[in-house]
């Protein structure tokens, strides 16, 4: 009896952690939709809405990204590198790691709440998406 607890505990632990990280590494993958940026400038934030264009963002899974659509102040058209995962903040080495993605070469803390993504550069840009 004590076997079959331990063997059905163990298969209950093993299944539940591979569909989180699952879940948790291609949260990112797929086409987004840039809605607004918000420029954090020294008169204070500047927010440029994007919902009418048509700028895309598409995250493969092979840590390419390529940006479409209409011209933004944050990304050219074009394929990018991407990396998605936990890194420091930017700026700071010393803290804790932050789930974080990573264009290129600038890091942006991520956050995704009620279907948006929210990118966050704490000193230049807020970047918004929607799935698309």
């Amino acid at each position: 009896m004590k076997k079959i607890l331990i063997l059905l505990l163990t298969l209950v632990t093993v299944l539940g952690c591979s569909k989180n990280d699952d879940a948790e590494t291609n949260a990112i993958v797929g086409q987004w939709k840039l809605m607004r940026t918000v420029i954090n400038g020294v008169a204070g934030p500047t927010t440029f809405d994007y919902s009418a264009e048509n700028i895309l963002y598409r995250f493969n899974e092979n840590e390419t990204l390529v940006v479409s659509g209409e011209e933004n102040a944050i990304h050219s058209n074009g394929e990018h590198e991407y990396f998605f995962g936990e890194d420091y903040y930017p700026g700071d080495t010393t803290g804790p790691k932050a789930l974080l993605v990573k264009i290129d070469e600038k890091k942006w803390v991520y956050n995704l709440t009620d279907g948006e993504m929210h990118l966050e550069d704490r000193f230049v840009a807020d970047l918004f998406f929607v799935k698309n």
